[in-house]
């Protein structure tokens, strides 16, 4: 596994989902939801919709995935490597696999609270 880089996947809001995650995916997709504060509160049923609208994105090492300030329409979920999380310019930390993050632009319609990359 590169730490150098790594794959991401993200929500599409679109009524037309359709489901073609391989099934280690969606229990990857599952499990970080259920870890996450904000998340694990849906309805199973919701959560369900959701694991199925979600697709592989690949990012490149130092890549953006998220910027702080812009607006936020999509939920991650990381699958491989480390991405950093940065807020006013100073490093909060690391995310590390298994991670679902860019919720809180959603659930609350706000800007993006932190930089990650």
């Amino acid at each position: 596994m590169c730490f150098s880089s790594f794959k991401s996947v993200g929500v599409l809001h679109s009524p037309n989902c359709f489901s073609s995650s391989s099934c280690s995916t969606k229990k990857l997709i599952n499990e970080a939801i259920m870890n996450n504060d904000f998340l694990k509160k849906l309805e199973p049923q919701h959560t369900r919709e959701m694991v199925d609208c979600m697709y592989e994105k690949i990012y490149a090492a130092e890549q953006l995935v998220i910027q702080e300030g812009e607006p936020g329409n999509y939920l991650y979920v990381l699958a491989e490597g480390l991405l950093e999380v940065i807020q006013n310019e100073k490093l909060l930390g690391q995310m590390r696999p298994g991670t679902a993050f860019g919720e809180l632009a959603i659930l609350y319609n706000c800007k993006r609270t932190a930089t990650v990359k």
